[in-house]
C-alpha cells in the first residue's frame, strides 16, 4: 500500500495539475536543481569519464543553455547547501561539515535565498523548497526551511537511514510544512512529483523552487527498471559505480519528465540550474579519477562540480557554449536573485558581508571577463568552532594553479592543473623549489591569508 505520496491517481492528477499551469506571469521563474554526491564524472555532458551515465536531459541543457567547466563547491553537502542558500564562505555561516543530530543547524538570521527574495520583491514570489534539505538537526530540520523563508516544504529533510538500507528509497519519512509522515514510492520520483506539486501551486505568481535530490547518495541501491539504462549484473558490493551511475539516470529522467510536464509557456519563462553539491564519492569513483580523492576531500574530485544553466536567463547567442571562467557554489545565490529580478543590495542590512558573484553577464557572454579571478573551497571539524578545530583545511585556485592548505599544521601542495587536472605532482615536494614556483606558492599564500578570517568566530 502507498503511503503519504499516495498511489498512481495522485501522480496523473498531480501532473495534470502542473501541466496546466497558467501562462500570465510577469517575472521569469527559477528551478535550482541540486544533485548529490554528483561530480562532473557523473554527466556525460562533461567528457569526464569513458563510460558516463546516458544523461539525455542534463546534455540536452548544456546543449541549449551554458555549461560551466570550473565551478566549485565544498567536499560535503551541508556547508554547500549553506553557500548556496546564503552566497557566503562557511567561515561566515560557520557549518564545514555535515550537519547532525543536536547541532544548531544554519542560523535562521541569515539572509536567505528565499528571505532576501521575499524582501526585494515584496512577497511577489512563491519559494518552495523540495527534497533534500540538510541544513539543521533531525529535530530541527521538520520547521527548518520555512524558518528559513521558504512558503512551502516538501521532502525527507536530512540523509536516509543506514548507507547500507537499501529499501531507505523505497520508505522513508515525510515533511510536508512541518507534518511528518511515513512515505513510500521511489524517492526520486516522489521529490520530481514534489516539485511538479509547488509550481501548479504557485498559480498566477512567479516562482522559485530549490529542488534537492538525495540521489546519488547513499545508500546505492537499484532504482526502478524504467528508470536507467545501464545492465546491472552484479550486486551494489560487486560494482558499486554502475549501481551509482544507475541513480543518476533516474534523477536524469525525472528531471526530463518535470520539463516535459510543463507547458511551453511557463518553459518561456524559466531559467534552469543543475549543480551538483560536491564530488563523486570516492567508492563509487573510477579511473581517472582517484577513489581517495572524491567526496569528502578538497581534490578535484571532491570539489568540481557540474553547473549548467538553461532557459529564459540566457541569451541566444550563448546557448551551447562552454564557460572556462571560475564559479563557486556561493555565487549562486546572487545570481539567482539577479534572475528573479531582485536587487539584494536595496535590502541588505548595512555591513552584512556575502561571497557571491553574479554570474548572470556570463549567460549573455561565456567568454566576458568575469568578476571573479579565484575559487575557494574549505572544510573544518567541529560546526561552529569554539574550541579547538580537529580538521581545517583550504584550498585557492587562481588561473591553473591551485593550493590546498592544512591549516592547522601548515602544510602545503601546490599544483599546476594545466599540466595535471587530477594533480598528479605536488610542484613543492622535492629539495629544490624552482624560483617560479616560489613566486607562484607566496602569491596563493598570501590571497588565502587576506581571505580567512583572522580569528574563529563566525562573521
Amino acid at each position: 500500500m502507498m503511503g503519504l505520496v499516495g498511489g498512481r491517481a495522485l501522480l496523473r492528477s498531480s501532473l495534470a495539475i502542473a501541466a496546466l499551469i497558467a501562462p500570465a506571469l510577469a517575472q521569469e521563474n527559477v528551478l535550482l536543481v541540486v544533485l548529490d554526491d554528483v561530480g562532473v564524472d557523473r554527466v556525460a555532458a562533461y567528457d569526464a569519464l569513458e563510460n558516463p551515465p546516458a544523461t539525455p536531459t542534463m546534455d540536452r541543457l548544456a546543449s541549449e543553455g551554458v555549461r560551466f567547466d570550473r565551478c566549485w563547491s565544498t567536499p560535503f553537502c551541508s556547508p554547500t547547501r549553506a553557500t548556496l542558500i546564503t552566497g557566503r564562505y562557511g567561515f561566515r555561516t560557520g557549518i564545514g561539515v555535515p550537519l547532525r543530530e543536536g547541532d544548531e543547524g544554519l542560523s535562521v538570521e541569515e539572509w536567505s535565498l528565499p528571505r532576501t527574495l521575499n524582501a526585494a520583491t515584496e512577497r511577489a514570489y512563491f519559494t518552495a523548497a523540495i527534497g533534500k534539505w540538510h541544513l539543521a538537526g533531525s529535530a530541527a530540520a521538520v520547521e527548518h526551511p520555512r524558518r528559513m523563508g521558504f512558503e512551502h516544504y516538501a521532502g525527507c529533510p536530512n540523509n536516509l537511514r543506514s548507507p547500507n538500507d537499501r529499501k531507505a528509497y523505497f520508505s522513508w519519512t515525510k515533511v510536508v510544512d512541518g507534518k511528518a509522515a511515513p512515505a513510500e514510492g521511489y524517492l526520486t520520483t516522489d521529490t520530481t512529483d514534489d516539485a511538479l506539486r509547488a509550481i501548479a501551486a504557485a498559480g498566477e505568481r512567479p516562482w522559485l523552487v530549490y529542488l534537492a535530490y538525495h540521489a546519488a547518495h547513499t545508500p546505492i541501491h537499484r532504482p526502478p527498471e524504467h528508470l536507467f539504462t545501464r545492465e546491472l549484473k552484479g550486486t551494489v558490493h560487486t560494482e558499486e559505480a554502475e549501481f551509482h551511475k544507475a541513480m543518476v539516470e533516474a534523477i536524469d529522467h525525472e528531471l526530463g519528465r518535470l520539463l516535459e510536464t510543463l507547458s511551453p509557456e511557463v518553459l518561456a519563462r524559466t531559467t534552469v540550474i543543475v549543480v551538483g553539491d560536491n564530488g563523486t564519492q570516492g567508492t563509487a569513483s573510477e579511473p581517472p579519477w582517484d577513489k581517495r580523492r572524491g567526496k569528502g576531500t578538497l581534490f578535484e574530485g571532491g570539489v568540481r562540480v557540474p553547473l549548467i544553466v538553461a532557459g529564459a536567463g540566457v541569451s541566444e547567442s550563448a546557448r551551447g557554449m562552454a564557460c572556462q571562467a571560475p564559479i563557486n557554489t556561493t555565487d549562486l545565490w546572487l545570481s539567482t536573485l539577479e534572475l528573479c529580478g531582485a536587487d539584494a543590495q536595496t535590502v541588505l542590512p548595512e555591513g552584512w558581508k556575502h561571497d557571491s558573484i553574479s554570474f548572470t553577464p556570463l549567460l549573455q557572454d561565456p567568454t566576458a571577463q568575469h568578476a571573479r579571478d579565484f575559487l575557494f573551497a574549505e572544510h573544518f571539524v567541529p560546526n561552529y568552532p569554539s574550541a579547538e578545530y580537529e580538521h581545517r583545511n583550504a584550498a585557492l585556485r587562481v588561473g591553473d594553479h591551485k593550493l590546498v592548505r592544512n591549516l592547522l599544521d601548515g602544510t602545503d601542495r601546490l599544483y599546476d592543473l594545466s599540466k595535471s587536472a587530477l594533480e598528479k605532482g605536488n610542484l613543492l615536494r622535492g629539495d629544490t623549489i624552482p624560483e617560479g614556483v616560489r613566486a607562484v606558492h607566496a602569491d596563493l599564500r598570501k590571497r588565502l591569508d587576506a581571505l580567512m578570517p583572522v580569528s574563529d568566530s563566525r562573521e
